[in-house]
């Protein structure tokens, strides 16, 4: 399986997927590189020096040295759903890159299982959102 490095091949991913990226350096003059989707927006993904991390405003969500193709998905769905999906998939303010792969992972048969409909048309629209996601 593919694994992505906080490098220049997955600035090229992020890029491709809509984030713009700005480098900002901390207080010991080190290269900070940044991504968010738009210029003001809460979110962002940092690669501090071997680090890929999560960030939303000041928080961090999860931390990594590197990804896998399902949990750079994973990521990116963190940016791609709305408010009210993100709190249907991890009902704490942290959003875990693992427990979310869990999650979908659960959701794939909740979906099949005799639910209500609101919460199916709910799980239905965040399990495409992650298969649309496109990582090339």
């Amino acid at each position: 399986m593919k694994t992505f490095k906080a490098d220049d091949n997955l600035a090229n991913i992020l890029s491709s997927n809509g984030f713009m990226e700005s480098a900002t350096y901390d207080a010991n003059n080190k290269k900070k590189r940044t991504f968010r989707v738009y210029k003001q927006h809460k979110k962002q993904i940092c690669f501090e020096e071997n680090n890929i991390i999560l960030l939303d405003e000041y928080n961090v969500q999860d931390s990594r040295d590197e990804l896998t193709e399902q949990e750079l998905k994973v990521v990116l769905l963190y940016f791609n759903l709305r408010k009210s999906d993100l709190k249907t998939l991890c009902q704490t303010e942290f959003y875990r890159i693992g427990k979310v792969e869990k999650k979908i992972g659960l959701f794939e048969v909740e979906v099949q299982s005799k639910i209500r409909k609101s919460r199916k048309n709910r799980i239905e629209r965040i399990l495409k959102t992650f298969d649309e996601i496109s990582i090339d």
